[in-house]
C-alpha cells in the first residue's frame, strides 16, 4: 500500500497539477480576506477601480505606476462575478500556474519528482508566494510571479522564441519584469556565443518588444499624479543609512524567504554550484537584490529571489540530507529533519496563526511598516526559530562532515 501511494504521487498529473491545486485550496480556505478597503487593501484599490469604475474614487484609475499595470485588472473586468471575487479567482489560477511552472523548473534543474514536490511546498509555504494573495486578492503580484516563472521555465527548456512577446505582456502586468530580459539573454548568449549575430538580434528583440509595450501604455494611459521612479530609488537608498533599517530588513528576509536562508547556509558551496549551472540564476538573484535596495515593500520583493533560493535549498537537501549513503535509521532521521524545517517554514509563513486585524498582519509580516514593539517581538520569534533549526540539525542529522563536502 505505501508503495502504491508513492507511485501515485509520482504520476505527472498528480505531481504537477493536482497536488498544487489541493495545496492552494487548503491555503485559500484557511485565509480570510483583509478587512482593509472592503478587501482590496492599499494598492488593490487602484486595481479594483481599474477593473470596475463604480468602485472607489475615479482618480485611483489613473495613479502611476499602478495605472500602467493593466493585465490583471483587465482580466478581472471580464469575469462574471463580483469584482473582488474576480480577483480571487485570478489569484488562485495565477498561484496554481506558478506552482505548475515551478515544478517544471525544478524538474529541468535535475531534481526527482519527490524533491520537486518538496520544492513546491517550500515555495508555497512562504507567506508572500500564495497566502498573501488570498488575504489581499486584488494585488497583481500573483500574476507577476506566474509570468516570471513561465519565462524562466521556457528559458531553461531553451524554448526562447516566444519569450520577447511574453515579456511584452509581462511589463503590462508589472514593469519590473522588463529586467527578465538580461536574465534570459545571458543564458541564451552562453549557449550560442556572446558575439553571435543571433545572440545580438535576440537581445534586441528581448528589449524592443517590452520597451515598446511600456511606451505604448504610458502614452495610452496618462497619469494624473507626478511619479518618479528615480525619486523612489533615492528615498529608499537613503534608508540604508538609518539604524532601524537593518533589523527590519533581516525580519523581512525571514518573512519573504522563510527557513530557506538557513537551509542554504548548511551548504553554501553546494548552493553556489547549483545556481552556477545556469547563469540566469545569478543574474536573477543580482537583480532581485537591486530590487530590495530600491523597492519599498522589502518582504514582498523577496519574491523575485525566491525561485533561485528554492533551487539552491533543494540542492543542499539532496546533497547533504538525502544523500545516497543513508542507511535506514539515518534516512528516517533525515525525513524527520525535513518535517521539522517544513513546520518551522510554515510557521514563519503565518500558516499556523490567525491573520488578526490589519495592524497585526503588518506587525508580523511587513517589518518595514511594523511598530517598534513588533520588531522586538519579531526578532525574538526569529531567534527561537533559528535555535530550533540548529537543534533539529544537530540532533537529527548528526553528519557535520557532510556539510563541509
Amino acid at each position: 500500500m505505501p508503495g502504491a501511494f508513492l507511485c501515485g504521487l509520482r504520476h505527472p498529473l498528480v505531481s504537477r497539477v493536482l497536488l498544487p491545486w489541493v495545496l492552494l485550496s487548503i491555503i485559500a480556505v484557511s485565509t480570510p480576506v483583509t478587512e482593509r478597503a472592503q478587501g482590496f487593501d492599499s494598492d488593490g484599490k487602484r486595481y479594483g477601480a481599474m477593473a470596475d469604475q463604480s468602485l472607489f474614487k475615479s482618480r485611483y484609475r489613473h495613479e502611476a505606476p499602478w495605472c500602467w499595470r493593466v493585465v490583471t485588472p483587465f482580466l478581472a473586468s471580464l469575469l462574471p462575478f463580483e469584482t473582488l471575487t474576480n480577483f480571487r479567482v485570478l489569484a488562485f489560477v495565477s498561484n496554481w500556474l506558478s506552482l505548475v511552472f515551478l515544478f517544471g523548473i525544478l524538474r529541468r534543474s535535475g531534481f526527482s519528482p519527490l524533491l520537486c514536490q518538496l520544492g513546491v511546498l517550500l515555495y508555497a509555504g512562504v507567506f508572500w508566494s500564495a497566502k498573501f494573495f488570498f488575504y489581499s486578492p486584488a494585488y497583481i503580484d500573483s500574476g507577476t510571479q506566474a509570468l516570471l516563472l513561465a519565462i524562466v521555465y521556457l528559458a531553461l527548456g531553451k524554448a526562447t522564441r516566444g519569450i520577447p512577446l511574453l515579456l511584452a505582456v509581462g511589463v503590462l502586468q508589472k514593469e519590473s519584469l522588463l529586467f527578465l530580459a538580461p536574465v534570459v539573454w545571458v543564458d541564451y548568449a552562453r549557449a550560442r556565443g556572446w558575439s553571435a549575430k543571433s545572440t545580438i538580434g535576440y537581445g534586441a528583440a528581448l528589449l524592443a518588444f517590452p520597451v515598446f509595450a511600456l511606451i505604448a501604455v504610458r502614452i495610452g494611459i496618462p497619469a494624473t499624479n507626478d511619479y518618479s521612479a528615480f525619486e523612489m530609488i533615492r528615498s529608499q537608498a537613503a534608508r540604508l543609512a538609518t539604524l532601524d533599517f537593518w533589523p527590519r530588513l533581516g525580519l523581512a528576509a525571514f518573512s519573504g524567504l522563510g527557513i530557506l536562508p538557513l537551509v542554504v547556509a548548511l551548504g553554501p558551496a553546494t548552493a553556489r554550484d547549483a545556481l552556477s549551472r545556469r547563469p540566469l540564476w545569478w543574474v536573477l538573484a543580482s537583480i532581485a537584490v537591486l530590487f530590495l535596495v530600491f523597492g519599498e515593500d522589502k518582504a514582498r520583493l523577496f519574491l523575485y529571489l525566491l525561485p533561485a533560493l528554492v533551487v539552491a535549498a533543494l540542492q543542499v537537501i539532496q546533497t547533504h540530507v538525502l544523500h545516497r549513503r543513508l542507511d535506514g535509521v539515518a534516512r528516517v532521521r533525515a525525513w524527520a529533519w525535513i518535517a521539522v524545517i517544513l513546520a518551522l517554514h510554515l510557521y514563519l509563513g503565518h500558516h499556523f496563526t490567525g491573520m488578526g486585524r490589519f495592524d497585526d498582519y503588518l506587525d508580523r509580516m511587513v517589518p518595514m511598516y511594523a511598530s517598534d514593539d513588533a520588531i522586538t517581538g519579531g526578532l525574538v520569534r526569529v531567534a527561537v526559530v533559528v535555535v530550533l533549526f540548529g537543534a533539529a540539525t544537530a540532533l537529527l542529522l548528526r553528519r557535520p562532515a557532510s556539510f563541509r563536502a
